[in-house]
């Protein structure tokens, strides 16, 4: 597998990257109550729409990396055009917390099947445990909770990051054809 990014995988992950971030204050308006009222992260409940582009970056790309640099882009982009949230600065952490273990269980999956870190368990496992390395970032560090609400963040954030990883799935399925021409024009060069 060649670890070097393309032109073409780099400016994937920037837009990825400027995607999640410019859509993710229209995808947690309506979910806002949820910080307000219950003292939680938004992102317990909505975690799998945000984990669902740095999981799509990984199936499009299929390079070492692709995840972690996806995430840290994220971040970037976050503080650069102020999209942080409550947690101002300090939300760069919660971008790299789920990336780190995205890109770890992304690492493992190919250890033992090199075309693995794509298939639907991996992805929804990478999901749920990414969104809930990010909400324990969050809940520990930024909310302070403690006791059942912990439990109950935590619980959340893993069945909404594992849909995050199922939507990633059939959505990366399709991308990835995209992001590999080569491999279409030898296929449309052995046709004709």
């Amino acid at each position: 597998m060649q670890t070097r990014f393309r032109w073409n995988e780099l400016l994937a992950v920037s837009f990825t990257a400027s995607m999640s971030i410019l859509t993710k204050p229209y995808v947690r308006a309506p979910f806002a109550f949820v910080q307000n009222a219950l003292g939680m992260p938004v992102g317990v409940f909505i975690g799998g729409i945000y984990m669902f582009w740095p999981l799509l970056a990984g199936v499009a790309i299929r390079r070492p990396g692709a995840v972690m640099l996806t995430c840290l882009m994220q971040g970037l982009v976050a503080l650069v055009t102020g999209f942080t949230g409550l947690l101002g600065p300090a939300a760069f952490f919660s971008y790299l917390s789920s990336g780190i273990v995205i890109e770890g269980l992304f690492f493992a999956a190919r250890r033992v099947r090199p075309d693995g870190a794509d298939r639907i368990l991996a992805l929804v496992l990478a999901g749920a445990l990414g969104n809930v390395a990010g909400a324990v970032t969050n809940a520990c560090l930024f909310f302070a909770l403690r006791g059942a609400v912990f439990t109950v963040a935590v619980a959340s954030s893993l069945i909404s990051g594992a849909g995050g990883g199922w939507l990633a799935y059939v959505v990366g399925q399709r991308v990835a054809g995209l992001l590999r021409p080569t491999a279409r024009s030898a296929t449309e060069e052995a046709v004709n």
